[in-house]
This record gives C-alpha cells, structure tokens and sequence, in this order.
C-alpha cells in the first residue's frame, strides 16, 4: 500500500510537473514575444503613416523654411492620426511639431544627435526608443527623410508613449499568471481524482505538451479515454486550435496589410509619376508652348487633385478601422440625411442630368452616428452617378427588417458582372480601372461604406446584373 501511495504520489508530481512546464513555457515565450511585437506592429503603422504623410507634404514649404505652415500642419495631420508628429530641417532644427505650442516649437532643441534623425538625414528611415525631454515619458520615434531633386531636404518624425504599450503587456502579464495559477490548481485537482486513470492518458498529454511547446499546433490528441482526461486533452486540442487560428489570422492580417500597402504605392505612384513626366516636359522648355502648356496644367491639376482624394480617403479608411472610433450616436431622421447628402452633390447630379427620388418614409428615425451614415449616403450616391448613364435614375427607398432598417440605393447604371459582386467592397478593387480612373474614383468609398456600417453593427451589400443597373444595400439595427 506505501509503495502505491509512493508511485501515486510520484505520478501526481509528475503530472503536475509536465503540466507547470508546459503552461510556464507557452507562458515564458509568450511574455517575452509579446512586446516585441507590439513594438514591431507600432513601428509598422508608424511608418505607413509616415509615407503617406511625407507624399502630401508640400516640399516648397520646406525648402522656404515656412515654420507656421509646417507648424500648422503638423498640428492638423497629428490630431487625425493621433501620433506627435515633428518635422525637422537637416541643420536640426525644428519647424512643425504636434503637441508643442508654436512659441515653444521654435526653441525646441538641435535634433541632429538624435539616433532616428541620423538615420534619416542618411536617407534611410530610423527608429528609437528612449525618455523624451519634452513630454516627459518613454516614446517610439519612427522618422524618414523628406526628399526634394534627390536630395535629402529634411525628416519627418512620428513617435507614440509607450506607457499604454506597457500598461498593456502588463495587465497580460497578470492574467497570465492568474491562468496560469488556475491551471495548475485545476491539473493538481485532476490528478487527486483520476490518479489509477492517467498513466496511459498522461503520456499521450506529455507528447502533445511537447508539441505545442515546440510550435505544433497541428498536433491533437487522439481521445480514447473517459473522465477528467478526456475534458483535459479536449482543452488543450481546443487551446491549439484557438492558437492556431490565431496564427492563420495574424498571417492573413499581415497579407493584406502588405496587399494594402502594395495597392497605396501603386495607387499613389500613377498620379505622382504622371506629375513628374509633366513637370519635366515644361521644364525642358514645354512652359514656353503658349499653345499647350495650359494644358499641361490642367493635367497636373487634375492628377494633384486625384492624389489628394485618394490621400484623404486614405486616411478616412485609416480612421474607420483603427481602435479609436468613437460612435456619437442620436436619434435622427433618415429622409432627412439622404436629402442632405444630396445636396452636397446635386451639382455631379444635374452635370450627367440624373433624376433623383428619395423614397423612404419620413416617419423613419435611426439611431446612429448621423455624420458617418451621411458619409454612408454620400459615398453611395456618388457612385451611382459616377456609373450611370446619361439623363439616368437614383433612387433610394428602406424596409423595415426585424430589428433594422435596410436601406437601398438604386441606379439605372451599366451593372455589375456577377464575378466582381463579392469583391466590390475591398480596397481599390475596380471592375474597370481604366473607367474608374478616369471618372475619379479612388476604389475606396465602398471599402469605407462597408467599415462605418460594420461600426454600427449592421452590413452592406449589392445585387446588380450586367446592363442593367446596380442596388446598393446596407443595415443600421433600430
């Protein structure tokens, strides 16, 4: 009997043992990776931000040295990306920065010691973590040059307080340690109940253990025992399922944001490019074409205008899918903001001599965001008349749905190819990007349709055949 209590007791340590390893390991690794990699994905924002930023600067502000408007628009650009954003000349001194008032901004230190400057002004971005003087906390600086004929004219900075890093991975850090406190008391009570039972489940958990703490989430335990073992090697299965969900998720985030960013340069590159040939085309003597250099311009114009658009839908999407939205939501009257959207575009309505008719009832209240449904309305009108035809119809009427109310947007367009409906609302997919280009389409406004909606809690669709018009459909819940 001594010698079966010693064996049970030793199987127990043993099971506990494993399991402590096991949960302590998993926890080591993902203690020390976790900030690391909220780190990383910072530093990625950051600099996808920054590139954006830096193709709508205007470089002749800077090479004039104009410190209220870079001061201005450094102050304007920081308060809707929510970063400190800091632009800097290459002899260090400091012209625009977001969280300093003008007067102070301008008695800013010298920045050229400072390590992401450095690198920077040797035209390669940089980044640095360290105390900041002025604000008086840990930051993450992220900073690329601003470069004017091919040379570098200057740097812009973008940095975040690390203290919300921080308070995070620590609050992590605490349910860490409590789960791993109850798995360990839940492992201890496991193996008090079923000690004659788990000798043979044990060994199957202890390879499974091994696997997982070595990366295997496609491993599983093969169940083929009762009792307190089998809810075991059920969570644990589940447990590699979830983190390998997790994983297949993180892969495909990092996907399309590496799809998104290819799509932003390419869609950013065209109008910059055509930019530069023209630019190049008056220097060389084109300005001196009475005949054709006004229309030089007007082409520069209207490829300034279309960069500028796809900018500010850059940075509406930008908004609408970052952590930081905050809904203002009331009671108001949908007839009345389709009428009111509109009016914003009546003019794009009567230029193609489109018709409009506002079919929903005016008994009918929402409540919700009024100034995102308005974009809502506005992105969805200004699509149908962009792909309508001449002298053509919009129409929008709503159902009653249950708990919402369903809203329709209908033209008389040229339609939409049945392949291309369940890819409409991605970001800069165009059925015909000749056409939409040329229309002025940046292949954004559905994509933020689809994100405000989805911030409502509702959705959005469409039903169209080719030839014969388009129905745009979307939910807000009563």
């Amino acid at each position: 009997m001594k010698m079966l209590k010693t064996f049970k007791f030793r199987l127990v340590f043993s099971y506990i043992i494993v399991v402590v390893f096991f949960l302590s390991t998993t926890a080591y690794f993902l203690d020390r990776s976790l900030e690391k990699k909220t780190i990383e994905d910072l530093k990625s924002s950051l600099y996808t931000q920054a590139i954006l930023i830096k193709s709508r600067l205007q470089y002749v502000r800077l090479k004039k040295k104009d410190a209220s408007y870079l001061d201005s628009f450094a102050k304007a650009t920081g308060r809707i990306i929510d970063s400190r954003i800091t632009i800097i000349l290459p002899d260090g001194r400091v012209l625009g920065d977001s969280e300093m008032p003008f007067a102070e901004m301008l008695k800013m230190e010298n920045h050229t010691d400072r390590p992401e400057v450095i690198s920077a002004m040797n035209g390669v971005a940089g980044s640095s973590i360290r105390h900041s003087e002025t604000l008086k906390t840990n930051m993450l600086y992220l900073a690329v040059p601003l470069e004017d004929a091919g040379k570098t004219a200057g740097v812009l900075r973008l940095s975040l307080p690390l203290e919300n890093v921080r308070q995070t991975v620590n609050t992590i850090r605490k349910t860490l340690v409590w789960g791993f406190m109850l798995s360990a008391l839940f492992a201890l009570c496991i193996g008090i109940i079923a000690i004659s039972l788990v000798s043979k489940p044990m060994d199957a958990v202890i390879q499974a253990s091994k696997k997982f703490a070595s990366g295997d989430f496609n491993h599983r335990i093969s169940i083929r025992f009762t009792g307190e073992m089998k809810k075991l090697s059920e969570t644990l299965n589940k447990m590699a399922e979830n983190i390998q969900n997790k994983i297949k998720k993180m892969e495909r985030l990092e996907t399309m944001r590496k799809d998104f960013v290819a799509n932003a340069s390419h869609e950013l590159k065209t109008p910059l490019t055509a930019i530069k040939g023209y630019i190049e085309t008056l220097i060389s003597g084109g300005i001196d074409d009475r005949e054709n250099r006004m229309e030089f311009l007007n082409v520069l114009n209207n490829h300034a205008v279309r960069l500028e658009n796809i900018l500010e839908d850059l940075l509406k999407l930008s908004y609408v899918e970052s952590d930081r939205v905050e809904l203002d939501r009331n009671n108001f009257n949908l007839k009345q903001s389709a009428d009111e959207s509109f009016l914003s575009l009546e003019s794009r309505f009567g230029s193609k001599q489109i018709k409009f008719f506002n079919q929903i009832s005016a008994s009918v209240y929402v409540f919700a965001d009024r100034e995102k449904i308005k974009q809502v309305f506005i992105n969805l009108l200004d699509n149908a008349v962009k792909f309508n035809k001449e002298k053509g119809i919009v129409t929008i009427f709503s159902e009653d749905i249950k708990d919402a109310v369903q809203v329709f947007v209908e033209d008389t367009g040229m339609g939409i190819p049945r392949k291309h409906l369940d890819r409409v609302f991605e970001r800069f997919y165009r059925i015909d990007k000749a056409r939409s280009r040329e229309l002025g389409d940046t292949g954004l406004g559905l994509a933020i349709v689809k994100h405000i909606v989805e911030l409502h809690g509702g959705s959005a669709g469409v039903t169209s055949e080719e030839g014969a018009g388009a129905t745009f459909w979307f939910t807000i819940p009563k």
